[in-house]
């Protein structure tokens, strides 16, 4: 078999579980529409298939419930950075990083979105935590040489740390 047959089986394979598990959470929510566990699911399976708008929704109709959930802060702060709104984005990470500042995830992510505004003090402070916590987080690595390149232009550092984070994670 190909490899391009393969990697269509294996996209229909993962399209069909999309749509299951929409539905799943779909279905939990209409039974109990204030569950914010369901209501953040059906979000990222939302977030996922590309229904941005109605991730959205979701994402913060689950924080209506749970405002705490670091998780759902993050997700929706990703979603809001792929759709430009970085300042938006910036907030919501803000609000999971006071919740949860030894999270990989928000420290990284949070990082990330530092850098995009500009703000290479902080952001360098952030993910220098998150890879104190643990020096081979992968998506810290690169972040912190995207960081280093745009910050200082260090290319020999960045080029250092994208390495060490292809080999922990070549994908």
């Amino acid at each position: 078999m190909s490899e391009e047959t393969n990697a269509a089986q294996e996209a229909k394979k993962r399209d069909a579980a999309l749509l299951q598990s929409f539905r799943l959470f779909q279905r939990a929510t209409q039974e109990n529409p204030r569950d914010s566990r369901s209501l953040f699911g059906l979000a990222t399976v939302l977030h996922r298939m590309g229904k941005l708008q109605s991730a959205e929704s979701f994402y913060r109709k689950s924080l209506e419930i749970q405002p705490d959930n670091v998780e759902c802060l993050t997700n929706l702060s990703i979603l809001l950075d792929d759709e430009g709104r970085l300042e938006e984005a910036c907030c919501c990470m803000e609000r999971a990083f006071t919740k949860n500042s030894r999270d990989l995830g928000v420290l990284s992510n949070y990082g990330h979105l530092l850098c995009k505004q500009n703000d290479f003090t902080k952001a360098e402070q952030v993910l220098k935590r998150a890879l104190r916590l643990c020096p081979t987080h992968v998506l810290s690595l690169h972040n912190y040489a995207c960081l280093l390149w745009r910050k200082d232009r260090d290319i020999r550092k960045a080029e250092e740390l994208f390495a060490a984070a292809l080999r922990l994670d070549p994908s």
